[in-house]
């Protein structure tokens, strides 16, 4: 994940959760060297993932550790509907 990537997905989680960053350059500093091994990809689908379970903005240990579970939640194909036997 690149620093650009780093910003815009700070800039969603800021909409989302109405929080005020005092010091923006340290941030980017601190999630890109959290996150930065990991896909853009990876990373935004974690970050959707907390946006849709938790009323708190996230730190970077939080969008590290639902990376896995949000690969499975995205990826997963539809099930289908389960037949009722009749």
């Amino acid at each position: 994940m690149n620093r650009n990537e780093i910003t815009k997905l700070l800039e969603i989680l800021v909409a989302n959760y109405g929080k005020n960053i005092t010091d923006p350059k340290t941030m980017a500093d601190s999630w890109e060297m959290n996150l930065g091994e990991f896909s853009a990809e990876a990373v935004f689908k974690a970050a959707r993932l907390h946006m849709a379970s938790s009323k708190y903005f996230p730190n970077p240990a939080d969008i590290r550790e639902l990376i896995p579970k949000a690969q499975l939640v995205y990826n997963s194909p539809m099930l289908p509907a389960l037949d009722s036997g009749k």
